[in-house]
């Protein structure tokens, strides 16, 4: 009886270790991801989603990622966005963006996740936060049906440049 007690302790502590390795290695430099659900029953265009992140890093070299999650109901090829950015001394950036959610056939060009379309778009690439402090992203859509259908979730992402590593600081 004692050896089989030692044997499954000894089971149990090489699985807490696996698990411990596994969340380490699966670790992600992301210095903010966010996702905000959308109403079932559409997104309205005066609803902005908004993100607020918090910058402590004047010196790296960072790229913002919007996520469009839509799902079939999704009427469209594509998706016009309206993004307004304000930094934390209040300048601030707007932008109109274009993205293609399908192609020609209405096959779904993004990665599908269970029964959502995920599309990641590049929004700002290999850029400086100037300033410390919360820098506010408001996205809306600017499609020409005021409630929009079928998109499920609007994210963003800040993650280091990948070429972060060989920029002078």
């Amino acid at each position: 009886m004692i050896e089989i007690k030692t044997t499954i302790t000894q089971h149990k502590s090489w699985g807490w270790l696996v698990l411990l390795l596994w969340l380490c290695a699966c670790h992600s430099n992301t210095a903010y991801e966010q996702y905000q659900s959308i109403s079932p029953t559409a997104w309205d265009m005066n609803q902005p989603a908004q993100f607020e992140v918090v910058m402590e890093d004047t010196i790296g070299r960072y790229d913002v990622i919007l996520h469009i999650r839509n799902t079939d109901s999704y009427p469209y090829q594509n998706i016009w966005l309206f993004t307004h950015s304000m930094a934390p001394d209040s300048t601030v950036a707007i932008d109109t963006l274009a993205c293609y959610l399908a192609d020609n056939q209405g096959k779904w060009i993004n990665k599908s996740i269970i029964s959502e379309h995920d599309m990641p778009l590049l929004y700002m690439r290999n850029i400086r936060f100037p300033k410390l402090g919360t820098y506010t992203f408001d996205i809306a859509h600017g499609m020409r049906d005021s409630l929009l259908q079928g998109i499920s979730r609007i994210g963003l992402t800040v993650e280091p440049t990948k070429a972060n590593t060989n920029v002078e600081k």
